[in-house]
């Protein structure tokens, strides 16, 4: 059964699978669907593992190739699961005009689940991860920071004005991470949550970055202890794969200096919302998110939201679409997304069960370097950032989603990328 089910998530993945090879079931057979799913006999003490080829990445970090594994021990006395344990080591190849091809990211992680703990009431979630980017953005702080090409730099600037490295940096980030969801009651939860991590940042002399070293926080090597707590409201009738319900979390965090200046805090309002329209074959999923960042902030948390996560945020795969990856940094981050999502086609291959489906997306936001009136950094004009697109969604049982957007966005094209492409694990939200 391994065999054949990794054979089948490769197949799928690469959309090379023979057509004539598998049982499909068309759009237009809904009844046939349900019958057959109420047919369908799944073993509930099934273990589901499924080792995969880690063929992902985006326009920001490039193409993503490594190993991945998940690993889901299922049990009718535990919901969704009695454990599940993900597994990467990966690093992503991408070409830079001029000089050929590099390794500008490092993605490493070593994830484990542990529903069903005190009862039934308590879920753990406990991780290990290491990552490095060889060209995290940085172009600026505020929501009007410019992309400037490189014929338009100052000739001061002389070291990086001619190449890529003037909105980039080099982050090396290794952390640990444990989260705990208490329910207190029918899908409410509390959550409580510690992270260490330690942090260096090679600056590039004359890069955007370089320039504004003297009013940022944390471009010196340091270890960071952040403390968070929060309140989930969650009534979704799928964790992994939602088509109705909603999920709603108000979180906060702190972290103190240890040894050095970097005390802050944060808050996180996360609202969503899941409307099927007709069943899961037509389904409006929305998120509205706001965070709010105080303190003295490390920079490279001005480009980030979430307490519980490292959540990038608004540019990348996590936040708005088709803008890049630390495109905008600053303390206030609002935005909102709206998707309208289709699952269409179930079928068997290889002993494994597969869903495929389609959606629309469009994000917007905007985002504020603080809490004063600043034109110079946030312009005077609405300034809202988006991205719309198109995405394919792929579900290997119950817990594997792999994801496909494609996005376009002005602050891609305007540093010469049309179109966001984004290969990853999971719904965005």
């Amino acid at each position: 059964m391994t065999v054949r089910r990794t054979l089948a998530i490769v197949a799928i993945l690469a959309m090379s699978a023979d057509a004539g090879a598998v049982e499909s079931v068309p759009v237009s057979a809904a009844p046939v669907v349900e019958a057959a799913a109420k047919k369908e006999a799944r073993d509930p003490n099934r273990l589901e593992w499924a080792p995969l080829p880690a063929v992902g990445g985006n326009t920001d970090m490039g193409l993503m190739l490594g190993v991945q594994t998940v690993v889901a021990q299922y049990d009718p006395k535990y919901t969704p699961y009695r454990y599940r344990v993900q597994a990467q080591i990966a690093m992503s190849l991408k070409w830079w005009d001029g000089r050929g091809l590099y390794l500008p990211v490092h993605m490493d992680f070593l994830r484990l689940d542990l529903p069903g703990m005190a009862g039934g009431r308590l879920r753990l979630f406990v991780s290990a991860e290491y990552n490095q980017r060889n060209n995290a953005g940085y172009y600026g702080l505020g929501n009007a920071s410019r992309y400037q090409a490189a014929s338009t730099e100052p000739a001061s600037y002389p070291t990086v004005s001619m190449n890529r490295q003037r909105y980039q940096y080099r982050q090396y980030e290794p952390l640990v991470r444990a989260n705990a969801r208490y329910r207190l009651g029918e899908g409410l939860f509390l959550m409580t949550g510690v992270r260490f991590l330690w942090e260096r940042s090679d600056v590039y002399p004359g890069s955007a970055l370089w320039k504004d070293r003297n009013r940022l926080y944390g471009l010196q090597d340091h270890v960071a202890l952040q403390a968070a707590a929060g309140i989930t409201y969650d009534t979704r009738n799928h964790e992994y794969v939602p088509s109705k319900g909603f999920f709603c979390e108000a979180q906060v965090r702190a972290s103190p200096g240890l040894g050095n200046d970097l005390n802050y805090g944060g808050a996180t309002l996360d609202g969503r919302a899941y409307v099927p329209l007709y069943g899961e074959y037509l389904v409006v999923a929305s998120r509205l998110f706001a965070d709010l960042l105080f303190g003295n902030v490390p920079f490279y948390e001005l480009s980030r939201a979430s307490s519980f996560e490292n959540r990038e945020y608004p540019g990348g795969r996590d936040g708005f679409r088709g803008v890049p990856e630390g495109r905008y940094h600053g303390k206030v981050k609002i935005g909102g997304d709206i998707e309208l999502r289709s699952t269409f086609w179930t079928f068997h291959m290889l002993g494994e069960r597969f869903r495929v489906g389609a959606l629309l997306l469009a994000d917007a936001g905007r985002v504020w370097a603080g809490y004063g009136r600043a034109p110079e950094l946030d312009g005077t004009a609405a300034g809202i950032k988006w991205g719309a697109g198109v995405g394919v969604r792929v579900q290997v049982g119950e817990t594997v989603v792999a994801r496909f957007d494609f996005a376009y966005s002005p602050d891609s094209a305007a540093i010469g990328i049309p179109i966001g492409i984004y290969v990853d694990m999971g719904h965005v939200f």
